[in-house]
C-alpha cells in the first residue's frame, strides 16, 4: 500500500513539475480527450485547429447530432424530406449494436425494440452503409458519421419528429487543468456557444 501511495506521489509530482515548467515556456503538452464518433467532434477538431495555429506544442492524443434514416437513393422513402416511424414499420431496419443496447429508439418509435423489423446490427457505420448499399436495410444512424457526396448511391433523410443525441462536454469535477487543457476547454466553450 505505501509503494503504491509513494508512486501516486511521485505521479503528481511529475505532473505538477511538467505543468508549471509549461506554464514558464508557454502553452504546450498533452491534452487526452475521449469522444465517440458524432458530427460534434467538429466543434472539439475546429478547436484543436485554432489552438495548433498558436501553440504547435501542444498535442492532441485521443481514445447535437440527429438521428436519421441512411437508404438507398431508388428507395421508396427516398424521396421524403423526413421519415416518421410509420414509414418504417415492417421495414428491415439497420440498427447500431449501442444504441439497440441503450434503447436509445424505443421512445421514438413508440415500440419495443423486438417489435422491430432488425435484420442486422452495426458497430462501425462504413460497414452499415455497406450493407445499405446491398439494399439489406435501411440505417437508422447519426447524422454527418459518413461524406455523401453527390456520386454516392445513398442518401441520408432525418427522423420527424427529431430524435437528437445530446453531445457532451465533460471533465472531472475540481479538475485542475494544464495551461493546454484550459485553452482548450476555453476554445470549446466559445463554439459551443457560437454554434447555439
Amino acid at each position: 500500500m505505501l509503494k503504491k501511495r509513494a508512486e501516486e506521489i511521485n505521479s503528481l509530482m511529475e505532473k505538477t513539475v511538467d505543468e508549471l515548467s509549461n506554464a514558464r515556456e508557454g502553452i504546450s503538452g498533452n491534452v487526452r480527450i475521449g469522444c465517440g464518433e458524432t458530427a460534434g467532434m467538429q466543434i472539439i477538431a475546429r478547436a484543436i485547429s485554432e489552438i495548433r495555429k498558436d501553440f504547435s506544442a501542444v498535442t492532441l492524443p485521443f481514445a447535437l447530432d440527429i438521428w436519421g434514416v441512411l437508404m438507398r437513393k431508388d428507395s421508396p422513402l427516398a424521396a421524403q424530406d423526413k421519415i416518421c416511424a410509420a414509414d418504417l414499420d415492417g421495414l428491415p431496419l439497420i440498427i447500431s449494436q449501442q444504441a439497440l443496447n441503450k434503447n436509445e429508439l424505443e421512445n421514438w418509435f413508440g415500440k419495443k425494440s423486438d417489435e422491430l423489423n432488425i435484420v442486422a446490427t452495426y458497430t462501425l457505420i462504413y460497414n452499415a452503409s455497406l450493407m445499405a448499399e446491398e439494399g439489406i436495410g435501411y440505417v437508422l444512424t447519426l447524422d454527418k458519421l459518413l461524406n455523401l457526396d453527390e456520386n454516392s448511391n445513398l442518401t441520408f433523410k432525418p427522423l420527424s419528429p427529431p430524435n437528437i443525441f445530446r453531445n457532451f462536454f465533460i471533465w472531472k469535477k475540481n479538475q485542475l487543468f494544464s495551461n493546454a487543457a484550459s485553452l482548450l476547454h476555453e476554445k470549446i466553450t466559445a463554439l459551443s456557444d457560437y454554434r447555439r
